[in-house]
């Protein structure tokens, strides 16, 4: 296995240099913005970490529609020498995390040195179908450990906005949170003192992440893999 490069060896664009590098969605310029807060002395790490300094970030993807693009990131971060979390779905329409494929992507994830969590999608499945929420969550919880043959020790819930009901959905996680002693990315320690920023719909709604270094000294930051690209946008139907 090949080391990992030293941040001041990381490829961050063809040129090499900080000021021809446009913000946007490129592997390029993914790989400078982490380059960038790793020397200003950022530790990346898992949910379930304990930070060790007074700089940190929970660096998270929830993977709402591809296992491909998913992989493609968690290797990128792997040569630039960054952990993350990744939140997986069981009810996707567009990827089966039991399919020979998948399950394959998944390891491949975790070799990578990711870790994976579980993107819940109970409330939605229980106002669908009329099932007990709770039953759901733990099926869903049972079912990703069997494939990953692991625990799942971090989950977060998939569309919180706009279908769901804000308030209802919280008071099911704290509910979530105590039955099975599982942190929740919308837990109280990663969301206070904690700068939260997310390219959801590929849109950075307060700027590109390029815009906090040393801004903030703790942060969360969402990455759906869905957005990024090496070589060119690749853009397909509405996320459902």
């Amino acid at each position: 296995m090949s080391a990992t490069p030293s941040p001041d060896k990381l490829p961050i664009a063809e040129s090499g240099l900080a000021s021809e590098i446009q913000c946007g969605f490129s592997f390029d310029h993914y790989g400078y913005i982490m380059r960038q807060f790793q020397l200003n002395g950022y530790e990346f790490l898992y949910f379930t970490d304990k930070p060790m300094t007074e700089r940190y970030i929970f660096l998270r993807h929830d993977v709402d529609r591809s296992l491909d693009k998913a992989l493609a990131l968690a290797n990128w971060e792997k040569q630039l020498g960054v952990k993350s979390t990744y939140f997986v779905r069981l009810h996707s329409r567009y990827y089966n995390c039991f399919s020979f494929p998948g399950l394959k992507a998944l390891r491949e994830i975790m070799a990578a040195g990711h870790e994976i969590g579980l993107h819940t999608e109970f409330y939605d499945l229980a106002k669908v179908f009329g099932d007990d929420g709770m039953e759901v969550f733990a099926r869903e919880k049972r079912i990703l450990e069997d494939i990953l043959e692991l625990p799942v020790r971090v989950f977060s819930p998939h569309r919180t906005t706009g279908s769901t009901n804000t308030d209802e959905i919280h008071r099911h996680l704290n509910v979530l949170r105590t039955n099975h002693d599982m942190l929740c990315s919308f837990d109280e320690r990663f969301q206070r003192d904690v700068k939260y920023i997310s390219d959801s719909s590929g849109i950075w709604r307060e700027g590109c992440p390029c815009n906090y270094l040393d801004a903030f000294p703790r942060l969360q930051i969402l990455i759906h893999p869905i957005w990024w690209y090496r070589d060119h946008i690749e853009l397909e139907d509405p996320i459902l």
